[in-house]
């Protein structure tokens, strides 16, 4: 059976906004979905629950929302903090923003989400001085790593992190991509 996939993006059509704390089970619930859909596929990412850290990221103020009128279709946190376990000391003392628990809605598969969500969490760094955003992927995910390169990052290197599964480090600078309209209120 064919999937069905929406009409393309319209970025002009979407806001980036920090998730309100009454959103913090909307945005738990596009990373829960993302999870067990890569789960009925064999991908074991997020073997953890997400739902928590999810909702701490929202009570810190960290986790964001992509709004398609007011429809939330996708979720990132973004924080300034290296997780020690993938970058360097040198790497941590440069100016980023760190994505992680990044996820669209499975509804809009095919959309261009995930490259949307991407390029406005770059370009949000970017209007705050930041000139990049990184993240890790899970190492043995090959087809998320090939979207990334194809949405513009750089694959930096894969760590291979003790007690850890995650580890192929990418890092995209913004250059002008297409992304939402930004309230970083």
């Amino acid at each position: 059976m064919a999937e069905h996939h929406s009409p393309a993006v319209d970025p002009s059509k979407m806001v980036f906004r920090r998730a309100r704390t009454d959103e913090a089970d909307i945005a738990a619930a596009l990373v829960s979905e993302r999870r067990d859909w890569l789960h009925a596929r064999g991908i074991e990412q997020w073997t953890n629950d997400p739902a928590p850290a999810v909702r701490a990221a929202v009570d810190e103020g960290v986790c964001w929302l992509l709004v398609e009128g007011d429809v939330p279709v996708a979720t990132a946190t973004l924080t300034a903090d290296a997780d020690p376990d993938f970058w360097t000391p040198e790497e941590a003392d440069q100016p980023a923003l760190y994505l992680s628990k990044a996820a669209t809605r499975l509804a809009d598969r095919g959309r261009g989400l995930g490259k949307l969500l991407i390029h406005t969490a770059a370009a949000y760094a970017a209007s705050q001085g930041i000139p990049r955003v990184r993240w890790d992927a899970w190492r043995t995910n090959e087809a998320l790593h090939q979207h990334y390169r194809e949405c513009g990052a750089v694959h930096l290197r894969t760590v291979d992190a003790p007690g850890r599964f995650s580890g192929a480090l990418f890092e995209l600078r913004y250059d002008g991509q297409e992304a939402a309209a930004v309230d970083p209120t």
